[in-house]
């Protein structure tokens, strides 16, 4: 648990994270190779299976998710496939533990932001899990989870809008209909719920749905 607290920290402040003089010491029983980037691969891809077999939330789960986060920030862009492995596992444990969905969601959209179009294969099930996730938020208890939700669906609409259009009454029935995007008191959740649904419009083919439909 320390190592992986150790790692979230190097890699929020480091910005020299793959030279070849880097070295990372993690007790996750991997062997890292002198190739930088496929030493944080494997480191990644260990912070995967710690996610798997710890389905319930503890301090090791929270501090593997913050690494992951991490990773994700610098490196996703960089070895998509290995993040792009780990958000079914993001959307179990944010359906199992709702403590703990927020951060799901932020690994979620940092993932999303850094691999772009290469996480097509997984946007079914991911927009299908942030949508069944958000449309079941109380505001008076999940501000938090709320606002996570709308941050990765801002995500996944600028990074992959395009291929929107089938979800997009969904998309539309939480923004337009759900009462904690609509009754908020909260500032910052309904400026977010305003940039969603302005995002909207500018990024989702309305038209492509339309034709799809003829």
């Amino acid at each position: 648990m320390q190592a992986l607290y150790l790692i979230s920290m190097k890699l929020n402040s480091s910005t020299g994270i793959l030279r070849q003089k880097d070295s990372i010491s993690v007790k996750s029983g991997a062997e890292f190779s002198s190739d930088p980037l496929e030493s944080y691969e494997k480191l990644v891809r260990s912070i995967v299976d710690c996610l798997e077999e710890n389905e319930n939330v503890s301090d090791l789960v929270l501090s593997a998710l913050s690494a992951l986060k991490s990773c994700s920030q610098i490196l996703a862009s960089k070895t998509a496939s290995v993040f792009l492995s780990s958000t079914p596992i993001l959307i179990k444990n944010a359906m199992q533990n709702a403590s703990i969905a927020p951060v799901c969601f932020q690994c979620i959209a940092s993932i999303i932001s850094g691999t772009g179009s290469n996480s097509l294969p997984v946007l079914n099930e991911v927009i299908r899990g942030v949508l069944e996730i958000g449309k079941e938020s109380e505001i008076a208890k999940e501000a938090d989870l709320c606002v996570a939700t709308l941050n990765a669906l801002e995500v996944i609409i600028e990074k992959l809008g395009c291929f929107l259009s089938p979800y997009l009454d969904e998309i539309l029935d939480l923004l337009l209909l759900q009462r904690c995007f609509l009754e908020s008191t909260s500032k910052i959740l309904t400026e977010k719920s305003e940039s969603v649904r302005e995002c909207l419009p500018k990024m989702i083919p309305v038209w492509t749905s339309d034709f799809v439909a003829l």
